[in-house]
C-alpha cells in the first residue's frame, strides 16, 4: 500500500497569468516536489485555495489536486485587483507602484495577518476532513507560510508526522533587528512551527540563519539548494541564431537575459539603471526580461525614462520550456537582487554554460566565485560597480567565454531534482520509521504545546 500525504498550500503548481495558460510557467520547486514524491510511489493529495491551474494537464497519476478557494476572500481579492486596475487606467501605469518606494519593505500587513489566521483555521479543517476521507495518511506537508500554519493544525488533530517546506524567506532583511523580524507575526509563527522536519531552500536568502535566530532546533532543519533538471535545461541544439533574430538582435550585439517574477526585492529598477550606465560605453547590446509581476508597468516606464528604448524587451511570463530556449541562446545572464541571487534561474544559467554577472548578496557565493565562473560584484547596491562588472564581459568576448566555461564546470557539481528529492524522501522515511518504532507522534514533542513566544501582536 503506498504511503499517503496531504500537502497544504495557497500556491498552485504553475505561476500562470491571464495571458499565459500553459503548463510549465514558473514554480519549478513545487512541481518537482510533487513529481519527486509521486515518482517514489507516494500518493500525494495537494490541497490548495488556488484555482489558477484548473484544467491544466495532470502532474502525475499519483498526484491528486483538491482546489478549495475561500470564496469570500477570493471575491475580496478580485475586487481589490479590479480597483487597482481602474486606478492604473485612470491615473497611468506607474502612479501606484513607484519602484523606489517598493524597494524597502513596509510594516507587516494587517491584511495578510488576518488572511493567514483565516487560512489556518479553514484550510486546517479541510485538511483534516480530506485526510480522514482518503486515510490513513502518513504525513501532513505544509508548503510555504500559509501551508505550514494550516498543516500544523491538521497534524495536531490527526496525530501524524509533519513536514514544513519553505522556498526561502524575506525575513533575512531583519537579521540585525530582532524586534522588527518578530513583528512579522504570522511568518515567524510559520517558520517556528514545531515540525518533525523543516526544509528550507538555500536560495541565498539565508533561511538557515533566520531559523537559528528564531530558535528552531538545527537537528530538525535541512538546508538544501534546489535541484535542476539538467537534461531539459541544457539544450545545445537550440537554434540560437533563430532565437536572436526573432528578438531583433543584430550581428555583433550582445544578448543579455534576466528571468523571474517582478517583485520589489528583485530590484529590476537596479537592473535597468546598470544597463543605462553600461550603454554609455557599450551600446551594442539588447537586454531581455522574462517574467510578470506587480512591478512590470513601472519597469517599462522606467526603461523609457532611462532612454533604453530599443535596447530592452519585456516578454512577460513564458512557460519554462520556452524560457530555456532563450537562456541557451543568450550571451550573458544578469541578476542584481536585494536579498539573494541564488535562484533557480542562476543555477540553470550555470548548467547552460552562460557568463553570469551578479552580486555577492545572500548566498550567491555558495554557487559562484568572482573571476572563476562569473562576475560577482561585492557591493549589491552599487550601480556604478555593477555596471563596471558588466562592461568587463560586454567588451571582452574571450573573458565572457572563459567565465561561461567555468560556470558549466561548476554546474557538474550540482544535484538534479531527482537527487535532491531522494535526499528529502530519505529524511522523511527516517521520521516515519522513528514514529512507528516508538509508537508516538514523530519528533517526540507535544504539538499542542506552543513554544515560548516573544512575537508581538
Amino acid at each position: 500500500m503506498p504511503r499517503k500525504m496531504v500537502m497544504v498550500t495557497n500556491l498552485d503548481v504553475w505561476l500562470l497569468t491571464e495571458k499565459i495558460r500553459k503548463a510549465g510557467t514558473g514554480n519549478q520547486s513545487l512541481y518537482n516536489t510533487l513529481l519527486g514524491y509521486a515518482g517514489a510511489g507516494w500518493e500525494v493529495h495537494l490541497l490548495t485555495t488556488s484555482r489558477t491551474c484548473e484544467g491544466m494537464p495532470p502532474v502525475h497519476e499519483r498526484v491528486f489536486i483538491h482546489r478549495r478557494p475561500v470564496r469570500w476572500v477570493e471575491a475580496y481579492l478580485r475586487a481589490k485587483s479590479w480597483a487597482r486596475g481602474l486606478a492604473r487606467l485612470l491615473l497611468g501605469p506607474a502612479t501606484d507602484m513607484t519602484l523606489e518606494m517598493q524597494a524597502e519593505p513596509g510594516p507587516p500587513s494587517k491584511g495578510f495577518g488576518r488572511y493567514a489566521r483565516i487560512f489556518r483555521r479553514v484550510m486546517g479543517r479541510r485538511a483534516i476532513a480530506l485526510a480522514r476521507r482518503i486515510g490513513p495518511v502518513d504525513l501532513l506537508y505544509g508548503y510555504e507560510i500559509l501551508g505550514a500554519l494550516a498543516a500544523r493544525r491538521a497534524a495536531e488533530a490527526l496525530g501524524v508526522s509533519l513536514v514544513t517546506r519553505f522556498q526561502g524567506t524575506e525575513l533575512s532583511r531583519f537579521l540585525g533587528d530582532r524586534a522588527r523580524m518578530l513583528s512579522y507575526r504570522m511568518r515567524v509563527e510559520a517558520l517556528r512551527t514545531p515540525a518533525d522536519l523543516v526544509i528550507m531552500a538555500n536560495d541565498g536568502t539565508q533561511g538557515d540563519k533566520v531559523l537559528d535566530a528564531l530558535g528552531v532546533p538545527r537537528e530538525r532543519v535541512r538546508f538544501w539548494m534546489n535541484g535542476v533538471v539538467k537534461d531539459d535545461v541544457y539544450r545545445p541544439g537550440v537554434d540560437a541564431g533563430g532565437v536572436r533574430r526573432g528578438l531583433g538582435i543584430g550581428e555583433g550585439e550582445v544578448f543579455i537575459l534576466h528571468t523571474g517574477r517582478m517583485f520589489h526585492w528583485k530590484r529590476i529598477d537596479r537592473h535597468l539603471e546598470v544597463l543605462a550606465r553600461a550603454a554609455q560605453e557599450f551600446p551594442r547590446f539588447k537586454a531581455v526580461f522574462i517574467g510578470d509581476g506587480p512591478e512590470l508597468p513601472a519597469c517599462k516606464a522606467l526603461a523609457g525614462r532611462l532612454g533604453l528604448e530599443g535596447r530592452v524587451l519585456f516578454l512577460g511570463a513564458l512557460p519554462h520550456g520556452e524560457v530555456m530556449n532563450y537562456l541557451n541562446a543568450c550571451d550573458i545572464y544578469v541578476s542584481f537582487y536585494d536579498l539573494s541571487n541564488l535562484s533557480n534561474s542562476l543555477i540553470e544559467s550555470c548548467v547552460c554554460g552562460k557568463c553570469v554577472v551578479t552580486t555577492a548578496v545572500g548566498g550567491t557565493t555558495d554557487l559562484l566565485t568572482d573571476g572563476v565562473n562569473g562576475v560577482v560584484v561585492a557591493a549589491h547596491d552599487d550601480v556604478e560597480a555593477i555596471a563596471r562588472g558588466l562592461l568587463r564581459v560586454l567588451k571582452d568576448p574571450a573573458e565572457r567565454l572563459r567565465l561561461a566555461e567555468g560556470a558549466r564546470r561548476r554546474s557538474e557539481e550540482l544535484k538534479t531534482w531527482q537527487e535532491r528529492m531522494r535526499m528529502e524522501i530519505q529524511e522523511v522515511e527516517k521520521v516515519l520509521a522513528a514514529a512507528a518504532l516508538e509508537g508516538r507522534s514523530a519528533g517526540g514533542f507535544n504539538r499542542k504545546e506552543r513554544p515560548e513566544s516573544d512575537i508581538s501582536e
